[in-house]
């Protein structure tokens, strides 16, 4: 029991680096939001966005799914130094020759959006495409980084990057009051630095190589990732194209403020992502033992870590309706206040959102990249189509829940589709009692003048959590080989 519990101890290690990561990064955009707030009005910032929106679509589909191939295969690359850099060198090359053309293509695309909302800017659609491309460059060291559990190294790397972002966006747009443009200018000089940075690393570690090194590794990758990318778009559509439906019905204010409460209720995604980063090599591992070595032992790793996560969850959505709204008035504009029941039911989308994240890995070990892209059809479709017909009608509001509705359904299919591949067992009783809790609680602290009894309601969260998830009887013993430790430098 002590050395299972070291080997999960040493997983929330890992994932604390990433948690740090990712909570200064959204520390930082917490304390520059009002900086922009003064800087720029409510249309400009729900231009922003928008275009924040598209760069997260551009990221994923510009490299025609090779980088997210990359991202999936590089954990079987690290086993041997030369595996790595034919991978790596593989990518980089792709990334080199389809530059150019994808930036152009992704400019139009871009400008097209803008156009749609009345604002065409060819200066700004090349920026945004611009820094997209350049940063997936950025992409392919990171994703190295973080299969080797290399964790300080890409802490200090990302955090550094974050910090000149925003110090640069501060000056720019706040101090010399340049507006949207100046934001992507921005993000593109930054990105070409970082992206100097990286190559430099890449080349001290002999992986910085522009060559075809593997077309096999390549069509391996392009396969996974033209599965993946209908995922993609399909996420997209539910996760982010609720603010262009606003946007255009209701105007570029109204998707502002929606977009401001879905990002305080990103704390929640946000956690559980550097949890799964972190994660994932070891969860790779534990499958491995269960499903070649016939270790059950294993699988009930992954079944408690599963919990735990979920615990997490639940518990980060309540710290998100019980505070976020004390937080809110006393750190932001008026404007920007009000309309906390957004909170929560955003927040609840998103927790079903972690969740799915939580289960997915199943389908990545065993290459089921279609049935992931599958699973998200129905529900992403289903928040698109009923935006479109609801929220001219009902405002913003409908956003809210259709984008809880979604993300349930896409959770629980994921959830059914993981049972299949493999036959795991978690306490599902004891989730949803917590869930229920976690749900009241939300939606009696969302109204409370309380802040004592918000306290009271977050202790009380946490202690039936402790005594109905924290204790699991059963794990072994045996510690399996840590895959980070595993790798050569």
């Amino acid at each position: 029991m002590t050395k299972s519990r070291g080997v999960i101890s040493r997983i929330y290690g890992h994932s604390g680096v990433f948690f740090v990561v990712a909570a200064v990064s959204q520390a930082i955009n917490v304390l520059v939001l009002p900086l922009l707030a003064n800087s720029l009005s409510l249309d400009e910032y729900g231009l922003l966005t928008n275009l924040m929106a598209v760069k997260n679509l551009l990221i994923a589909v510009t490299l025609v799914g090779v980088v997210n191939g990359f991202g999936r295969y590089v954990y079987d690359a690290i086993e041997t130094p030369e595996q790595l850099r034919e991978a790596a060198a593989t990518t980089l090359g792709f990334w080199l020759v389809w530059l150019t053309p994808a930036t152009l293509l992704s400019a139009a695309g871009v400008w097209i959006m803008l156009s749609n909302l009345g604002e065409a800017d060819w200066t700004l659609s090349f920026l945004v495409a611009a820094g997209v491309l350049v940063r997936q460059g950025t992409l392919i060291h990171i994703r190295i980084l973080k299969a080797r559990l290399d964790t300080i190294r890409f802490g200090v790397l990302e955090v550094a990057y974050v910090v000149l972002f925003n110090g640069a966006v501060v000056f720019l747009v706040v101090f010399k009051d340049m507006g949207v443009r100046a934001y992507f200018a921005a993000d593109l000089v930054v990105c070409a630095v970082f992206l100097a940075v990286h190559c430099v690393i890449m080349a001290r570690q002999a992986w910085f190589q522009f060559r075809w090194a593997s077309m096999a590794f390549l069509k391996k990758s392009w396969k996974y990732g033209i599965g993946y990318l209908p995922l993609t778009l399909s996420g997209w559509v539910a996760q982010l194209s609720d603010r262009y439906v606003i946007a255009y019905f209701l105007g570029l204010s109204a998707s502002g403020k929606y977009a401001f409460a879905y990002q305080v209720a990103m704390l929640i995604t946000i956690v559980i992502q550097s949890i799964d980063s972190a994660f994932f090599p070891q969860f790779n591992q534990w499958m491995k033992g269960y499903h070649v070595g016939k270790n059950k032992a294993d699988l009930g790793r992954v079944e408690y870590v599963i919990e735990l996560n979920i615990c997490i969850a639940l518990g980060l959505y309540l710290v998100v309706c019980l505070v976020g709204p004390w937080m809110v008035e006393w750190l932001f504009p008026v404007e920007y206040q009000g309309d906390y029941h957004l909170l929560a039911i955003i927040g609840l989308g998103l927790v079903f959102l972690a969740f799915r994240r939580l289960f997915i890995p199943f389908l990545i070990f065993h290459e089921k990249a279609l049935w992931i892209s599958a699973a998200s059809y129905l529900p992403a479709v289903l928040n698109l189509v009923l935006n479109i017909l609801l929220v001219p009608i009902f405002g913003v509001d409908v956003a809210a829940w259709t984008t809880l509705g979604s993300f349930v359904a896409y959770a629980l299919t994921i959830i059914a589709l993981s049972l299949r591949l493999t036959p795991y067992h978690l306490r599902w009783s004891r989730l949803c009692l917590l869930l229920a809790i976690a749900v009241v609680f939300a939606g009696l602290g969302i109204r409370s003048v309380s802040a004592i009894a918000n306290l009271g309601m977050l202790i009380g969260f946490a202690a039936v959590a402790a005594v109905l998830i924290l204790r699991r009887s059963g794990l072994s013993t045996d510690e399996p080989e840590n895959p980070a430790e595993a790798t050569v430098e």
